[in-house]
């Protein structure tokens, strides 16, 4: 059986830790994101309703990148995933 490369141990250390921080920066958002949604509407005049609603769209959107790059990371490396229970 060979032995895994240098490569492939780096690999094998380093992914699941983007996995977690990925997952950490998904948690920070979603806080952030239901913290500007608690906001009361009668608290936000000229422009700020508008600039709020921008701001948790980006948000939503720095939320789909970082889902697709988990994705993109699982496809790219299978079974790198700590949520699956099994390592490479």
């Amino acid at each position: 059986m060979p032995t895994p490369s240098s490569l492939q141990k780096a690999v094998d250390n380093l992914i699941p830790q983007l996995h977690n921080e990925i997952g950490a920066n998904q948690d920070d958002i979603n806080r952030v994101n239901k913290r500007l949604g608690r906001v009361p509407d009668a608290l936000l005049h000229n422009g700020a309703k508008a600039a709020l609603v921008k701001a948790r769209a980006y948000l939503d959107s720095a939320n789909d990148s970082l889902l697709t790059c988990l994705s993109k990371l699982s496809e790219q490396y299978p079974g790198s995933d700590p949520a699956d229970g099994k390592r490479s």
